[in-house]
């Protein structure tokens, strides 16, 4: 798009952008610590509340048929087997708790990803400050995440249809896997900061992420393969890498976002640049400075 030069035009490389993002890491790793405990407590709560409730019933049965089984080969006379019916009850409970527990890793995700933003354009690492700025469109946040999984859904779900079809299966499920993948990045990368930061409606921040991610996926998709593997092998060694590259992750997704958009760097952690809403006590403290040229393309 005119007036908007893409990341390999104002000769950005991968390698480039993989630097900034490990010298970016400084400062970063504690915050992002601390918001990737919060996220691994509720994953494992939403498996917790999975396994008690559906998981663990139907496994006491099959134990108690398996023994019932064994003492009749046996010749002995086996106890009555219980029988399990999981209510409606228990269905909702589990469906309400892990909708309420994924939402609070999609908020906390999107924090991370505005972690990144906010140490790619210079400015202080709070996460009081973000909280309180992903909190005024905390629905869109969630829509976002909610595409994503509905994507996720539709792999899981072509998979299973296809399975069988060797050849077409694996291909469909490839297929999947790239457009996940591409579509995500975009999302994550640029239509969530612009939501947070513009408070863009969320129509117009996915067509215009989709519109930069297409214009500059020759650096982003390689960039972030490059971290995916770093991310993997750093994982080998009991996880400790995995301080230093989950930052370098959001990072990256920062330093993107700001090249693409035209964000100025901060020379000092003090500068406050213009708030978006001066009458509001949750103001926010990132720039508003995405020119007319440079914001989303509404036509």
């Amino acid at each position: 798009m005119p007036g908007q030069p893409t990341l390999k035009e104002k000769n950005l490389t991968v390698l480039g952008i993989f630097k900034e993002s490990w010298q970016l890491v400084y400062g970063l790793k504690l915050p992002v610590f601390l918001l990737c405990i919060i996220i691994v407590i509720a994953l494992i709560a939403q498996i917790s509340i999975y396994f008690h409730e559906i998981i663990l019933p139907k496994m006491s049965q099959q134990f108690a048929i398996a023994m019932a089984t064994a003492m009749s080969q046996k010749g002995m006379t086996p106890p009555p087997i219980p029988q399990v019916n999981i209510s409606i009850s228990s269905y909702i409970f589990v469906i309400v708790t892990c909708l309420a527990l994924g939402a609070i890793c999609s908020f906390c995700t999107s924090m991370l990803i505005m972690l990144g933003v906010r140490q790619a354009i210079g400015l202080p690492v709070k996460i009081r400050q973000v909280f309180k700025e992903c909190k005024k469109v905390l629905p869109d946040i969630l829509l976002i995440f909610l595409i994503i999984v509905m994507l996720a859904a539709t792999m899981i779900i072509l998979k299973l249809i296809l399975g069988k079809v060797a050849f077409i299966g694996t291909l469909v499920y490839l297929l999947c896997h790239i457009t996940i993948y591409y579509v995500g990045l975009a999302l994550c990368v640029f239509a969530l900061p612009l939501i947070v930061i513009k408070h863009t409606p969320i129509d117009k921040a996915i067509k215009d992420s989709m519109q930069k991610m297409n214009a500059n996926w020759r650096i982003i998709i390689p960039l972030y393969i490059l971290i995916s593997i770093v991310a993997n092998i750093s994982a080998l060694f009991f996880g400790l890498g995995l301080i230093w590259t989950i930052p370098m992750i959001y990072a990256a997704g920062g330093i993107c976002f700001r090249e693409v958009y035209g964000l100025k760097k901060t020379g000092s952690k003090e500068k406050t640049p213009p708030h978006i809403d001066t009458n509001n006590e949750t103001d926010t403290d990132l720039p508003d400075e995405l020119s007319p040229s440079q914001e989303p393309d509404t036509t």
